[in-house]
């Protein structure tokens, strides 16, 4: 589970769903709906959904971080 006191460049390069609603402060719901929608590029393995960070930073408008 990701704290809230936890910095982006704390996270790994890819999210799992549980990691990606606690950054971007959302429920599951919302966020499968921005990945079918389209406005939030995901990559389904099995069941399960894995989101690049770099994605989750476009969508917020963030800009790049240095690792």
């Amino acid at each position: 589970m990701v704290k809230n006191s936890m910095q982006m460049k704390d996270l790994p390069d890819v999210l799992n769903v549980t990691q990606a609603c606690c950054l971007l402060s959302i429920s599951d719901k919302t966020l499968y709906k921005l990945i079918r929608e389209g406005a939030l590029p995901a990559m389904k393995i099995g069941r399960n959904y894995r989101i690049a960070k770099l994605h989750i930073t476009q969508l917020l408008r963030i800009p790049e971080y240095s690792a």
